[in-house]
């Protein structure tokens, strides 16, 4: 005799299968809303008490009595409805609900075909995300290419231009220093402005020359022991004179003996150099430009502090980037290349350093930066792309 569904044995077998294995929602619930017993599959996924518990209480934005009363009233409508699971986020599922006897039989399950869209949905949006990572890998290596391009034709334009231009500054510095008065007050005037554009010129081309090295992954670090408090000093030295014809006095505060840093001396000596005589020139007359420094177990902190306007809020997360936009100039007008503290980060990065820069109230600014006492790397050699 052909097996049917209406055999003993497999409407048993059915119901094993939905009380114990199904992935759909069955409870038995009387006619107050209070749930009598649910399948395994309930108990799973939305972690039942022990206690008595209200079917209201296992679904979100569900009525009350009057509501259960409503939708038995047609058993074959869907209700959707979303219950809390036990990892605490919310399951949809649509629900039917039948009177039975004394109670009420809610079954709860997912739809195939929602589900199904769903899934395709998420397939395509996969095969989007994978065109679109593909896109920008192809656009990033292209903008590796062009940017390989320019710093090769900087490096190269900076590298040719740099003995022509020094060229004139000694000529102008040879015509000044011999001069026995032949040359009028105009033309000395003159030759001093030439001076002064090749000097501004010889520091760009050589910053310049940095900015390429550097975006090329060619930031060689001879990384030495070197003595901190020696370095300030002859910083201090090398920025005397300026400060001087502008009335302005450099100070140290140095709290505690410091110890010997592993750090390349003559990079670091650069980004020293480019704090303090930007606080020299930025700062008032009459003032103090001071540079505090102190250490803790693993780190050396230096800071240089000005009583200039300081950085407007608005560029102050702007005032590390190349060619930044400042509003603020130096009291005398000096010009500045924009490139100087881009370069400074990206050698204290390069040291696996932090630098930073604070406004002071009322006015003034102060630079840190920060560098590990053992050194950039114990012993590793630099990764690549350091800070592009």
């Amino acid at each position: 005799m052909a097996i049917t569904l209406a055999d003993p044995k497999v409407t048993d077998l059915l119901a094993r299968y939905c009380t114990e294995q199904a992935p759909i929602l069955v409870l038995i619930i009387d006619r107050d809303g209070t749930v009598i017993e649910c399948n395994a599959y309930v108990r799973d996924l939305l972690a039942i008490p022990d206690r008595p518990v209200l079917f209201s209480d296992l679904v979100l934005q569900f009525g009350a009595r009057f509501e259960l009363e409503r939708v038995i009233l047609d058993p074959e409508a869907r209700h959707l409805l979303n219950v809390t699971t036990r990892s605490g986020l919310p399951q949809s599922f649509y629900f039917r609900f039948a009177p039975i006897g004394e109670g009420i039989v809610a079954i709860g399950d997912i739809d195939v075909n929602e589900t199904e869209n769903l899934r395709r949905s998420f397939v395509e949006l996969n095969n989007t995300l994978s065109t679109t990572n593909r896109e920008l890998q192809k656009s990033k290596a292209e903008l590796a290419k062009l940017n390989d391009v320019k710093n090769h034709f900087l490096g190269m334009a900076a590298h040719d231009l740099r003995n022509p231009v020094g060229s004139i500054l000694h000529l102008c510095k040879f015509v000044l220093d011999s001069d026995d008065g032949s040359l009028s007050s105009e033309n000395r005037e003159f030759v001093s402005m030439i001076q002064s554009s090749s000097s501004f010129t010889l520091t760009l081309l050589d910053e310049l020359l940095d900015i390429a090295r550097i975006e090329a992954g060619r930031l060689d670090l001879n990384i030495v022991e070197t003595d901190v408090h020696a370095l300030i000093t002859e910083s201090i030295g090398m920025n005397q004179a300026v400060a001087s014809s502008r009335g302005v006095r450099i100070v140290v505060n140095k709290y505690e003996a410091l110890p010997g840093v592993q750090l390349d001396r003559t990079k670091i000596m650069q980004v020293l150099n480019n704090l303090v005589s930007n606080a020299v020139k930025f700062t008032d007359s009459g003032t103090d430009v001071v540079i505090t420094v102190f250490s803790t177990d693993e780190h050396i902190t230096i800071s240089v502090a000005d009583l200039g306007p300081g950085i407007p809020p608005a560029e102050v997360d702007r005032i590390f980037e190349p060619f930044g936009t400042k509003t603020v100039s130096a009291p005398d007008g000096e010009k500045s290349t924009g490139l100087g503290l881009s370069i400074a980060r990206r050698i204290v990065v390069g040291h696996m350093g932090r630098i930073w820069v604070e406004n002071r109230a009322p006015r003034g600014t102060t630079f840190f930066f920060s560098l590990p006492i053992a050194g950039p790397f114990r012993g590793s050699q630099m990764p690549e792309n350091v800070d592009r």
